[in-house]
């Protein structure tokens, strides 16, 4: 389907997805620079938890507080912001109510040599929730030994959880 203003309603309202979901999946697309085009530009932001702050914003050091990373996407004209349960909960108050979190539940570390693909959950959507999140996710390394592991931990925590 390509995008367009009705995105939302041409391709989503035909599923299962709640109304909250729908909610924040339009408030999502009306955010930002694109609203009401269909189409979202996401400032993704894991730096400290999985790819460590030297190998994500070395020579930004700035960046490495949460309220930097929000104006950002701000001043970017951001439809939202993605990042951690830590990094957007410390701003949450903040920034919530002015652009659309996407909060990414689980995370893996580089300091273990050699490198590994096992993500640890950090979260819950009930935490997302109360900080005023619109979405939740969670990274799956495709093709890895633990990829079918977090596959059913992923579901568990973001459907089964999800159902209420």
């Amino acid at each position: 389907m390509l995008p367009g203003p009705d995105f939302v309603d041409r391709v989503v309202s035909g599923t299962d997805r709640s109304p909250r979901v729908m909610r924040n999946l339009q408030s999502l697309f009306d955010h930002g620079r694109l609203a009401g085009t269909g189409y979202v530009s996401i400032l993704p932001v894991g730096q400290g938890i999985e790819h460590s702050a030297a190998s994500a914003f070395g020579p930004n050091p700035r960046y490495l507080y949460p309220a930097n990373i929000v104006g950002l996407s701000l001043d970017g004209g951001c439809n939202a912001v993605a990042g951690t349960l830590g990094v957007l909960g410390a701003v949450s108050r903040r920034y919530a109510h002015r652009i659309p979190f996407i909060v990414s539940l689980n995370h893996k570390e580089l300091l273990t040599y050699p490198n590994h693909y096992d993500q640890i959950m950090f979260g819950d959507v009930q935490q997302c929730f109360d900080l005023g999140a619109a979405g939740a996710g969670a990274t799956v390394y495709f093709g890895s030994e633990e990829s079918d592991s977090r596959l059913r931990e992923t579901s568990e925590v973001l459907v089964v959880r999800n159902s209420g």
